[in-house]
This record gives C-alpha cells, sequence and structure tokens, in this order.
C-alpha cells in the first residue's frame, strides 16, 4: 500500500521594521485570514499593544469580550486602557522574567479572537480615596536585581547555569548602583556565588565587600555550591550613585576553589511615591497602603507567584489607600511608560490540525529543511511508512501558545501517538541546538532538546525523553536525529542514506572493534563484544590504529564500528585515534560504517564553538559514518558493560530491519530493568535516521 505524506507547512512573510517594534505586512498574504497574533518580548516588564498595531498586522478585534492573550499554554491576564471606540484603544499585559531554564532570551505571547469562557480580562478598579488629609505615604521596599549571563557552567546544580563572571585573585568585581533618590531609609546587599566543589570536606570561605569605598565587615561562608552572602548597609553611606565590589579573601597557603557570581540584590525603603517613573515595590507589615501620585497609571497587584490580581486606575494627585495583602508586590507604570513589543508576527488562520490516520514515521524539521528531505520523505512512503512532516513552530504556537519548549514537542509525539496507539514507531528531528541562550527567531531554526543532569559531567543534553510516551521509563518509539545547521548539509546526508539503502546485504560485511591503548580494559571490552561473532561475521579488532588503518575502516562498506576508550567532544583517545581535523583525510564509501562510540562525549552536539565528533562523521559528504551512537555526557565503564551486553544480544536476535529497531528497546521484547534503560541511553543520541534500513 502505498501511503501519501501528509505535509503541514506554515507561510510566513518577510519581517519589515518599524519603529517600537517589528511588523509584518499583512499584503503580503493575499486572501488569507490572519487570526492570531505572535507577540515577541525580550524582557520582564510592562507591555502595550495598540489597535493600530494589530490593525496592522491585519487582525480585526473591537470587542473586549473576544480578546485572548495567552502564554504558555494558558490565558494570561491582560486589561485594557480606554473604550474600543476610543483611538487610543491598547491592550496591556504583564510579562514575566523570562526563564534562563529554556534557553530563550525572550517571552513569547499569543493574541487571537474567539470568544472563551476562560477569558483572562481584569477590569481595572478605582483607588478608594483616603479619609485623611493628614495620613503619610507608606513606606516601601524595592529590590534592584543585576544579573550577567556571560559564562555557562554545567555542574552548577539547579535550573540556571548561566553565571556572571568568575572571580579572579586580587581583582574585586564591581557594580555600580542607582537608586531614585539621594538617601534612604534602610539598605540590605545580597549577592549569590556559585563555590566549585573541591576535595575539602567544609571549606571554608570570607567575602570582603565595599560601597563607595566604605569597607564592610568580611563576611565568613562555609560549605560549597550555591551560596547566598548579605550585608547590611549603614544608610548614610548610601547615595544615589553607588559603586559596590565585592571579592573573596584567599590565604596563600589554601588551595582556592573556583567561584563565580550569579547576581547581585539591593533592597532599600522609601516613602512611596507615585512618580513619572516605573518602580516596583513591596509594603511591609502595614496593613493599609497609602500614597499619591503625580502621574495617570496603573497600579497593579501581583502575588508571590508573579501573577496579576488586581490593578487600579489612579489619576494624578489622588491621594488613596488600599488594603494591603501579604506577600504581595506592587508595580507601577504610568501611562506614556508602558513598553512597546519587540516583533508582531501574524499567523494565518490555519491549526495544526491531527490527521486522521496513524503515523509511523514523524519527522519533526524547520521549514528552511523540508524541500531538502523530500527525497528522503519519498523513500519512506514508498517503504509504506505514514509519514507526517512538521515545524517546532506550529508545534509551539498550538500546544504552547506560541513559546518554544520540548514539552510542547513530546505532548504533540504523544498526541500523535494517541491516535492509534502504538503505531509511532520513528521520530526524525533535523536540526541543531545549543545550550547558548538566543532570542526567538534564532530559535526556531532549531529543534531542541531536553537538559538532563548526568552525575558525571553535570547537565547535558537527551533526545531520549521523546522516546518515552507514558512516563514509564522505556522507550515507546524510536528517535534519531541530525543537527543540520545548513540545507546543504541535509541534502548530502539524505544522498548518502538513500545510496546507502540501494545495496544492503543480508548480514554486515565486518564487525570491527576500536581500542584505545591507554587502558587495558579497553581492548578486554573490544575483545568481549566482538565474541559472540567470530563465527559468524567477519571479525577484526584494532588497539591504537595509526591513519592508515582508519582510512581502511571507514572505508569499509556495511560495517559495524565500536569504539572502546577515552573521548571528547571532538576526538577518540588521548593520542588522538581520530578528531576532528582528520575527517578531511577519510576516504569516501558508499555504504559508510554504522558507529556505536563506548567513549564520552562524542556526541554533544549542542557546543557553539566545537562540532562534535558525531556531527563530524555525519555530515562528511560521501563517507564518514551513515550513524553514530554517541554519548553526550561523561559515562562510566560499569554502564558501558551494560550497554554492550544490550546491543550484544539485540544482534544475535537479528530481529531488526532499520537502525531504530536495534538501538532501542521494542514492544513484545523482554522489558529490561527501566532504570538501567533510562539512565544510561538518556545520555546516548542516535545520530541519524532511525527509520534507516540496515542489514
Amino acid at each position: 500500500m502505498r501511503v501519501r505524506t501528509i505535509h503541514i507547512i506554515l507561510l510566513l512573510s518577510l519581517l519589515v521594521g518599524l519603529t517600537g517594534c517589528q511588523i509584518q505586512n499583512p499584503s503580503n498574504l493575499p486572501g488569507q485570514e490572519i487570526s492570531q497574533l505572535r507577540i515577541i518580548v525580550s524582557d520582564e516588564g510592562y507591555y502595550q499593544i495598540t489597535r493600530k498595531e494589530w490593525e496592522e498586522n491585519g487582525l480585526s478585534l473591537h470587542d473586549p469580550d473576544q480578546i485572548q492573550l495567552q502564554f504558555q499554554g494558558k490565558p494570561h491576564p491582560y486589561w485594557l486602557n480606554a473604550a474600543p471606540d476610543s483611538n487610543d484603544f491598547a491592550i496591556r499585559f504583564y510579562s514575566p522574567p523570562v526563564s534562563p531554564a529554556n534557553n530563550l532570551s525572550e517571552n513569547v505571547f499569543l493574541l487571537s479572537r474567539g470568544f472563551s469562557e476562560s477569558n483572562s480580562r481584569i477590569i481595572p478598579k478605582k483607588a478608594p480615596p483616603t479619609q485623611s488629609n493628614f495620613q503619610n505615604n507608606s513606606t516601601g521596599t524595592y529590590r534592584e536585581k543585576y544579573e550577567g549571563q556571560a559564562l555557562y557552567l554545567p555542574h552548577a546544580v539547579g535550573e540556571d547555569h548561566w553565571l556572571w563572571a568568575l572571580f579572579q585573585p586580587d581583582q574585586p568585581i564591581s557594580q555600580e548602583i542607582n537608586l531614585p533618590q539621594e538617601t534612604v531609609d534602610s539598605a540590605t546587599i545580597r549577592f549569590q556565588v556559585w563555590v566549585s566543589p573541591t576535595n575539602m570536606e567544609n571549606p571554608v570561605q570570607l567575602f570582603s565587600a565595599s560601597i563607595n569605598d566604605h569597607v564592610l565587615t568580611p563576611i565568613r561562608v562555609e560549605g560549597q555550591g550555591w551560596q547566598e552572602i548579605e550585608f547590611q548597609l549603614d544608610p548614610a553611606y548610601v547615595t544615589q550613585r553607588n559603586n559596590f565590589s565585592i571579592q573573596p579573601i584567599t590565604s596563600p597557603d589554601d588551595l582556592p576553589a573556583k567561584i563565580y557570581l550569579d547576581w547581585i540584590k539591593m533592597e532599600y525603603s522609601l516613602p512611596v511615591y507615585l512618580d513619572d517613573q516605573v518602580q516596583s515595590f513591596a509594603i511591609r507589615e502595614n496593613h493599609f497602603f497609602t500614597s499619591t501620585g503625580s502621574s495617570n497609571g496603573s497600579l497593579v497587584v501581583v502575588d508571590e507567584n508573579q501573577q496579576v490580581l488586581d490593578i487600579y486606575s489612579i489619576q494624578s494627585d489622588h491621594l488613596f489607600t488600599l488594603a494591603n495583602l501579604p506577600d504581595t508586590t506592587y508595580a507601577w507604570i504610568p501611562d506614556n511608560q508602558f513598553l512597546p513589543v519587540s516583533s508582531l508576527q501574524p499567523i494565518q488562520k490555519e491549526e495544526l490540525l491531527l490527521p486522521s490516520q496513524p503515523i509511523d514515521y514523524l519527522v519533526i524539521a524547520p521549514k528552511k529543511f523540508q524541500l531538502a528531505l523530500s527525497p528522503l520523505i519519498n523513500l519512506r512512503q514508498e517503504q509504506d511508512l505514514a509519514t507526517l512532516i512538521v515545524t517546532p513552530q506550529q508545534i509551539y504556537d498550538s500546544f504552547n501558545s506560541g513559546t518554544p519548549s520540548v514539552d510542547s514537542i513530546q505532548k504533540f509525539i504523544q498526541s500523535i501517538d494517541q491516535i492509534e496507539p502504538g503505531q509511532l514507531d520513528y521520530l526524525l528531528l533535523v536540526g541543531d541546538f545549543t545550550y547558548e541562550i538566543i532570542d526567538y527567531q534564532e530559535f526556531i531554526k532549531l529543534v531542541p532538546s531536553f537538559f538532563i543532569s548526568s552525575g558525571l559531567s553535570g547537565e547535558t543534553i537527551s533526545d531520549y525523553p521523546y522516546t518515552d510516551l507514558n512516563a514509564d521509563l522505556i522507550p515507546d518509539l524510536s528517535v534519531g536525529r541530525f543537527p543540520a545547521n545548513t540545507s546543504e548539509q541535509v541534502t548530502a546526508w539524505v544522498e548518502k542514506v538513500i545510496l546507502y539503502e540501494r545495496s544492503i546485504p543480508s548480514d554486515w560485511n565486518q564487525m570491527i572493534t576500536i581500542s584505545d591503548p591507554s587502558d587495558t580494559n579497553f581492548t578486554v571490552f573490544a575483545d568481549s563484544f566482538l565474541i559472540p561473532f567470530m563465527g559468524e561475521y567477519q571479525t577484526q579488532l584494532y588497539n591504537a590504529p595509526g591513519l592508515h588503518e582508519i582510512q581502511e575502516i571507514f572505508q569499509s562498506s556495511y560495517a559495524l564500528v565500536t569504539y572502546f576508550g577515552h573521548g571528547s567532544i571532538d576526538l577518540w583517545g588521548k593520542e588522538k585515534i581520530l578528531s576532528i581535523p582528520m575527517l578531511s583525510e577519510l576516504p569516501k564509501s558508499p555504504a559508510p560504517p554504522l558507529i556505536i562510540s563506548f567513549s564520552c562525549l562524542n556526541g554533544y552536539f549542542i557546543h557553539p564553538l566545537k562540532i562534535s565528533l558525531a556531527e563530524g562523521l555525519l555530515f562528511h559528504p560521501g563517507g564518514g559514518a551513515i550513524g553514530i551512537f554517541a554519548p553526550t555526557g561523561q559515562t562510566l565503564m560499569e554502564d558501558h558493560e551494560k550497554l554492550l551486553q544490550f546491543l550484544q544480544n539485540k544482534l544475535q536476535s537479528n530481529d531488526h530491519s532499520r537502525i531504530g529497531n536495534l538501538i532501542y528497546h521494542q514492544k513484545g521484547e523482554n522489558s529490561p530493568d527501566n532504570y538501567f534503560v533510562a539512565n544510561i541511553f538518556q545520555t546516548f543520541i542516535y545520530f541519524g535516521d532511525p527509520a534507516m534500513l540496515i542489514p
């Protein structure tokens, strides 16, 4: 049966730059109705979109009851500044801090038209006037936060692995801190550092600090990992413009740990006066909040989870009193201080509809790669695999209100599987990823992977969670990735796969192992891997092969090659058995080897400045590797032994026609220990097409 390929393609017009934000010209989309606007904002803050802006983008919004604003798949609070028939009609909303765990430097919202029971519009209230003309303004606690994201530290515990700076010996780190006025009632400075683990059981560290050249009493800190340090400041030394410096104090006899600065926070108290500047504050202990303002604006009440509770419309010179709620903060935004959004992007009236028929082979790839993938898609449909290809951006818009996330992709995969549970067998991800924090336009060119904790190497990357559809730690499908950056890379790889599948033999022509000579255990593992196959296949073990032998190995057709030894991102072995510069000297082959790397980090493809060995071998045109199963983190030899036994059993079963069926546990097979599968496989990625036919 010939199964047609199902393509879902979203047509987007080019961006046209305008003052304030970027908008798209709807005239470029003739005859297409705009049903949604994708809103991009760069940071935490209070934003405004005017009627002129959304109408210029082709979206018609007139009825307040039909306005829908969503963020991360949920209705998001907003309010209107004027009546719909007013020329100043605008939508206002709060954008929370951008989460560093998502690798995205911007927040994404969806604005649409339609009735819904979950409308999240908040109607501003009028603040009640105070009953006394002699009431003093309440005192507010203000916070200023300074944070840098210059250094990526995968070993840091938690979600945030980006830190500001590494402390250098005898070099303090300084930060200018500006306050709204010359005097404050009280002031405190806190900062957070990461103390890298050392061999010391309970290290002790002293931190010195100064404010405007006034030296503060040093603080003693015990322990490793995240440490938060607090200095109480004498208000007499605090001015409107302040210079704060900090540094660790290290004894010449101590072996200093690496200490990283994460952020600095300044907390101070002042009487609250709502002037012409945006401000955020909390009211301590008082039952009531009393103030006055010199401008018209919005006073927003936010709870401890950064959810908007209430909004008050404040008129200038209006003295008011509010009942102060516990665990809340207030934000004051003058009417002329709302921020413009960074970008508005029209979305056509087109939904990501799930197909009615079951899918065998799912491909997720940015639109720019879909033409280059067409020959591979056609080949899979000729092999009777029902195929669906979709862009990550379509998934984000449909499953997470536009915000890129691995969770939304996982939900989409689960939805595809639910059409006919168990039918989806293969998932191909085509696109690169990075640990860098990037903007939305760069993010949608990539296909994200999951960040996981791997123990030895800290945070690393994994595609394995995409395979586990019911959270039982056992894979329900096979996943592979081609981490392309260009269409040319995709074209060359597709040609290599199609050529490989033209004349596949019934068995592997050779089984080859390569061992690192730096440890005899590697040779023992390499030899033990081959023992079960010596009577059935042509086998050979290379211990510390030279360049000529490496060239012979990679010229072999339909060979299964395994490597046992030390490794890093871009090489095998301390003696550089194989490295990225050597790839240019590899010969071409119509059927390059399939490689399994029992090493470390060869599959760490997200480094922005290095090409991983897996990428280099896969990108090599007409040669290199047809696919490679490689680790993304540091692994233990005992884990390699378990993985070796698992793959030996799979190879001996001869019950696999495609590479995904060989590498991953399949339905109906004896279930291995769930923890073993998840613990090992989550730090390995198969680079290649999981539906590729193999001997």
